[in-house]
This record gives C-alpha cells, sequence and structure tokens, in this order.
C-alpha cells in the first residue's frame, strides 16, 4: 500500500518514505501532546475503575439475622441457608447494595453470581466489536464509540427500576468500557516513541490503582448503590465525553490505511500541541549541510510497509502462521491475568475481616506493582519480567498451600489470617506488574493492520473467564480450597509458555504482518535510534534554534 501512494506534499513523502516514527520524532513524541493524552485518558480510567470496583459490592452477601429462640426480642447474625428456613431478616446497618434491592438471596442467590457472569460477558463481546472498529475505523473512533456505549450503559444502570434491565446495561456499560481499557494502550503506543510507553503505561495502570482505591473509600461514605452508580460513574462519565475533542488520531493507524493527508494532518495538529511545527519544517527543507545530516540519519528509520494485499480480517489471525503462533500465546498469557486478577477482586470475602480494609490492602499491592512497572518496562527485558513475575505468583501460591502446616511462637506473624492476607498481597502484586506490561508487550508483538483485533480477541478471550469466576470461585471454595491458592498456582502453567514468545524489549512497533513468516523480526534497537535522533537534534539546535 505504502508503496501505491501518492504524496502531495514534502512532508507526505517523508511519511512515506522514511516512516512514521520519523516524522512523529519531528512532530515529538514524547511531548507535551503525548501527556496531555495521558491526562484525557487517565480522567476516563479513574470512572471506568469505580464501574468494575463497585462490583464486589454490588452482591456482596447481606449481614441475615436470626431470632434468638431462648429471647425472641433478641437477634443474632446467622448463616444465610438458616435465615431463609427462618424468615429472612437483614441487618439495617448493612450497606444497601444491589443484593438487597432486588432480594438476591435464598431461592436467588444463584443470581449474584449471574450479575458476575453478565458483566464480563458483555465485557468480552464489546472488546471483540469495538476491536473491528478500531482496526478498520481508527483508534479514535473505537476509543468514542467505546466509552459512550459505557457512559449509556451505566447511566441505565443507575435508573434501573429491575434487575433484567439492569443486568442488559451492565452488560453494555463493561462491554464499552473494558473494550476502551484495552485500546487506551494501543493509541498511547501508537502516538508517542519507545522512551514513553513504559511511562505512560504505567501512568495509566497508577491511575487505575488509585481510582479503585478512592472507589473504596466511596463506598464506605455512600453506602447506598445507586448514590454511588449515579453520582461518581454516571454524571461524570457524561460530562468527560468533552475531552474526545482533544484527542488525535493514530498517525501510524492512518499511514497503515493509506490515508498519508490525514497522516499528515494529525502529524501536524500534534506538532502544533508541542510546539515543533518548525522543527517539522527544519526535516522538510533539505538546503542546509545540517539539515540534510538530519536525513541522512533517518534514512534506515523505515518500518514493515503495509500493503495493499495484506488481509486484515479476524481469519488472518486463523490463517497467518507467524501471526497464530504470537496469538495463541499472548492470548494464554492474557487468560491467567484475567483470571487470576478477577477471581482475587471477587475472592476478598473470602479473605475473611472487612471487606473495605481488605479492598485497600490488596489495592495498594496493586499501586505498588504498577509503580515497579516503570522500572521494569524501562530497564528488564520484557519475557525477563514475566519470568520473574510468574515465579513471584507461583511462589506465593505455593506458600498459600503450605500455610496450615506453618507453626511457629510468634501468634499474629503465624496466624492463618495473616499468612493468608500476606500470600494475596504477594500474588495481587505480581498480577497487577503483569498488567503494567502486559498491554505494551502485545502492542510490540502484534503489526499496526491487526493491533486491535488480536489484543482485542486475546482481552475478550481473557474476560470471558469472568463470566465463570463467580462459580469457579463458588466451588473451590465448597471444596475447601481458597481460590487465592488456584490462582497463584497458575503461574507455574504460565511460565512454560514465554519459551516460544519473542523478546520485544527496546523494539520499533511492526505495521505490518512480515511478507516472509519469520519466527524472530528484527526492527532494530528503536531506543539506540531515537537516542540518535535526538542527539542529532540537539546539535542543529545549537547551529540553529529553529
Amino acid at each position: 500500500m505504502k508503496e501505491s501512494l501518492i504524496a502531495d506534499t514534502p512532508f507526505q513523502e517523508i511519511i512515506k518514505t522514511r516512516g512514521v516514527d520519523t516524522a512523529l520524532h519531528a512532530a515529538g513524541n514524547h511531548n507535551r501532546y503525548q501527556f496531555s493524552l495521558m491526562f484525557y485518558l487517565s480522567v476516563h480510567w479513574v470512572v471506568i475503575s469505580f464501574v468494575l470496583m463497585v462490583q464486589p459490592f454490588l452482591t456482596q452477601v447481606p449481614t441475615f439475622l436470626c431470632k434468638d429462640p431462648l429471647d425472641p426480642t433478641k437477634m443474632y447474625e446467622c448463616e444465610e441457608a438458616q435465615s431463609c428456613r427462618e424468615g429472612v431478616i437483614v441487618s439495617s446497618d448493612f450497606p444497601y447494595n444491589l443484593a438487597i434491592e432486588f432480594k438476591l438471596y435464598c431461592d436467588r442467590a444463584g443470581l449474584r453470581d449471574l450479575v458476575g457472569s453478565i458483566f464480563f460477558l458483555g465485557g468480552s463481546i464489546g472488546t471483540l466489536v469495538f476491536s473491528h472498529v478500531s482496526d478498520t475505523y481508527g483508534r479514535k473512533t473505537a476509543l468514542f464509540m467505546a466509552y459512550v456505549t459505557g457512559t449509556i450503559g451505566i447511566v441505565v444502570c443507575g435508573i434501573s427500576p429491575n434487575l433484567t434491565l439492569f443486568l442488559i446495561f451492565l452488560a453494555a456499560s463493561w462491554g464499552g468500557y473494558d473494550a476502551y481499557f484495552a485500546f487506551s494502550f494501543i493509541i498511547l503506543n501508537e502516538s508517542g516513541g519507545v522512551k514513553l510507553r513504559g511511562i505512560s503505561n504505567a501512568t495509566l495502570l497508577i491511575v487505575w490503582a488509585v481510582g479503585v482505591s478512592i472507589f473504596v473509600g466511596i463506598a464506605y461514605v455512600l453506602p447506598n448503590w445507586r448514590h454511588q452508580v449515579i453520582w461518581t460513574m454516571a454524571v461524570p462519565g457524561v460530562l468527560f465525553i468533552v475531552f474526545f475533542a482533544k484527542i488525535q488520531e493514530s498517525p501510524r493507524f492512518l499511514l497503515a490505511k493509506g490515508k498519508l493527508l490525514e497522516c499528515e494532518q494529525a502529524l501536524r495538529k500534534i506538532a502544533q500541541v508541542n510546539n515543533r511545527e518548525k522543527r517539522i519544517e527544519y526535516l522538510i527543507d533539505p538546503s542546509s549541510v545540517s539539515k540534510s545530516v538530519v536525513l541522512s540519519k533517518v534514512s534506515h528509520y523505515t518500518s514493515y510497509a503495509p500493503s495493499s494485499s495484506s488481509p486484515t480480517s479476524y481469519l488472518t489471525i486463523l490463517t497467518n502462521k507467524w501471526l497464530r503462533k504470537r496469538f495463541f500465546l499472548f492470548t494464554l498469557l492474557i487468560i491467567y491475568l484475567f483470571l487470576s486478577y478477577n477471581g482475587i477482586l471477587f475472592a476478598l470475602a473470602s479473605l475473611g475481616g472487612n471487606i473495605y480494609v481488605n479492598s485497600l490492602i490488596v489495592n495498594a499491592a496493586e499501586l505498588l506493582a504498577y509503580i515497579a512497572s516503570i522500572f521494569m518496562l524501562g530497564n528488564v527485558k520484557r519475557k525477563r519480567s514475566l519470568l520473574i513475575i510468574m515465579l513471584i505468583s507461583a511462589g506465593g501460591g505455593l506458600v498459600f498451600a503450605l500455610i496450615p502446616f506453618i507453626q511457629c511462637e510468634n501468634y499474629i506473624i503465624c496466624s492463618e489470617a495473616f499468612l493468608k492476607g500476606a500470600m494475596s498481597l504477594v500474588i495481587k502484586f505480581a498480577v497487577s506488574l503483569s498488567f503494567g506490561l502486559i498491554y505494551v508487550y502485545g502492542s510490540e508483538l502484534f503489526p499496526t493492520t491487526m493491533r486491535s483485533k488480536c489484543i482485542g480477541v486475546a482481552a475478550a478471550t481473557g474476560r470471558a473467564t469472568g463470566i465463570v469466576i463467580t462459580w469457579i470461585n463458588s466451588g473451590l471454595l465448597n471444596l475447601g480450597i481458597n481460590p487465592v491458592l488456584f490462582y497463584g498456582l497458575l503461574g507455574f502453567l504460565v511460565m512454560i509458555l514465554l519459551k516460544w514468545l519473542p523478546e520485544t524489549f527496546g523494539s520499533k512497533l511492526l505495521d505490518d504482518i512480515p511478507s516472509e513468516e519469520l519466527e524472530e523480526v528484527d526492527l532494530g534497537d528503536m531506543a539506540a535510534e531515537e537516542e540518535e535522533l535526538d542527539a542529532q537534534e540537539r546539535l542543529d539546535n545549537m547551529s540553529s534554534p529553529n
């Protein structure tokens, strides 16, 4: 495709012949626009984090009361089954959640698990649908449609008069927001340079961790579930739509689609925000020796050119051997991460103690993990990072299994509750750290023409595990197995997958599927090339401030 493009301007010629990386470097690939984009996405992410974090509170089992047989005027806490037999009495001190309003207990107790399943089913369907939109019509279009869909869904959830309507729009809300979650990483990675990948992705996840922690406090202060949904999700969600006016389409996507004019326009708008319009003109004009050096220095800065014959449908994932191998292994990795993350989220009550305290402690581990991911993304190779993470997770699972056999004189440290809580934090830290890496890794694994589809389908498959997550947790507890143990030990299996995945640390982003099905595609050291370009730019600025 790129060879058949007709360049109408000198800048389009540079984009066509030297690649979008060179043009984006001139426009600014780690400047004001990229940090502004991080801010706009982060604001949306706060709302989306609330939507996920409210789920365990919505369906938390109420506190049931039974009459004292010796003194009918007195009440005591009892199990749900006993309360159902004797006449249901729910404690008035318990937060007014979905389970209480729609009576999701006794013979309707199974509906509590259905709520979580419908929620994640919506996420899987939405991610599949919007991944096609993203690779066909654009990253910004997909983000906008996904966000609006999620916002409409959560607005209706907050005012739903019955459970049926609530479930329909609950699925719609996460169908939109989950897709937005996945594709935020894609537009960030495609709109910036390699220097920004680690910082930008980790920043979003740090915002996410802060958001879920804030919501724990909100849930405590606003115990009524409708107030939580309307005032902290629906209203802000509608107001924050305005930020889309500031987001540009991914220049890399536009070039992959052969839209040179739109690509140039997007890059010039980015340059305008970054105050680098003169740098683009400086790149275009080869009249001086210094400027021609700039062009010669970046002549090797190219990437795989999308070709008109390259298939980009969902079937390509299955029919292309090179893509199929990467997709299959990446999907298994994603399944583990989603299964563990959501499993621990919905297993908070099984840890014992107060759900608010459990949530804050577990979220603190998540926040620390995302902060640590900044270092790992910038300094440690992807496969090595994931291996370390899986070892931590699996080690936590093993210790969890040995807790009943641990004995020592210190009652507090050796207590089962303390050790379970500590190992839950270790496993949650490892899984969260994986999330700090996985979307960057996915963007580096897959080409622009198939990036949203591959990551979207993998994420949808991972989210599909959430459909049965509450039943998995219930089944494990019925068997006497704590869910946290199960998710931790899965890390051992995931470690095996890393052997067949390629290393992508510091590499350029692929534009298209390689014409030859190679085991490894050497894209060069993008970080080194960016350093070279930055150094040349500093020299040029010394000789000419323009």
